[in-house]
């Protein structure tokens, strides 16, 4: 399917590119394999901050959405607060709706 393979791309993407900038200043962002159903995707990503000096609480989570040839699908989407725990650690679980983005409907179908 077209999508997962855009999900997967985008997941992979943005959160290499996110730990790639971020180790240098102590923070690093992982996620889980996405998990898929008719109705989204959700994909559960560890930030942990290894310097909790970087961490306050306007500190949240985002993303951007591309499609398999780099073109920007979605820019705006939901900002998940970070909540780490006493390690630095926080753990969130992003669900992209399929339902409420009409830009990916089409994108499910095109194949």
């Amino acid at each position: 399917m077209k999508l997962k393979r855009l999900l997967s791309l985008l997941v992979l993407i943005a959160l290499c590119t996110l730990t790639v900038y971020a180790e240098g200043v102590g923070v690093s962002v992982s996620a889980e394999e996405p998990v898929y159903t008719a109705s989204g995707v959700t994909v559960r990503v560890e930030t942990v901050f290894h310097d909790m000096s970087l961490y306050h609480e306007e500190v949240f989570l985002s993303y951007h959405i591309f499609d398999t040839e780099g073109n920007l699908l979605l820019y705006e989407n939901q900002r998940v607060p970070l909540t780490p725990d006493e390690t630095g650690k926080a753990v969130n679980e992003i669900l992209v709706d399929f339902v409420s983005a009409p830009e990916l409907a089409g994108a499910e179908q095109a194949e």
